[in-house]
């Protein structure tokens, strides 16, 4: 994990770098979109490792995925008992729907946000070729 740390580091630092050349010789359309660029893909990153810690949530299991611990606690005749899925605080299973549709959707955003941009660095490129 350290080294895909560092290397993301050394990319930012890259671009960074790239932007203050671009705004240096007063290419600030440019350098505006590399800094929309940037800052969506951090978007994307944050929102990747939130999907996959949802993704690591679920595969543990939540107790709606566990009937057996649901079926105990319902049963008034029987004594309660106390189980690690019902003593621990957790998402219902449409808060966690709701946070997962909502990292898509902000992931989505984000995409879309860096192809709009990457578009326009195309017309870009072919008005400097001319």
């Amino acid at each position: 994990m350290a080294e895909v740390t560092v290397a993301f580091k050394v990319c930012s630092e890259a671009v960074n770098s790239a932007e203050t050349g671009l705004r240096d010789m007063r290419e600030d359309d440019l350098a505006d979109m590399l800094r929309i660029v940037q800052t969506n893909e951090q978007e994307k990153l944050h929102l990747t490792l939130i999907l996959q810690a949802l993704r690591q949530s679920h595969a543990r299991g939540f107790s709606w995925q566990k009937h057996e611990c649901a079926e105990v606690q319902s049963k008034p005749d029987l004594p309660q008992q106390s189980c690690h899925c019902c003593t621990t605080a957790e998402p219902t299973e449409e808060e966690f729907a709701a946070a997962k549709g909502q990292a898509l959707q902000g992931l989505q955003v984000a995409i879309d946000n860096i192809n709009d941009v990457l578009e326009e660095l195309k017309y870009a490129e072919a008005e400097y070729s001319e």
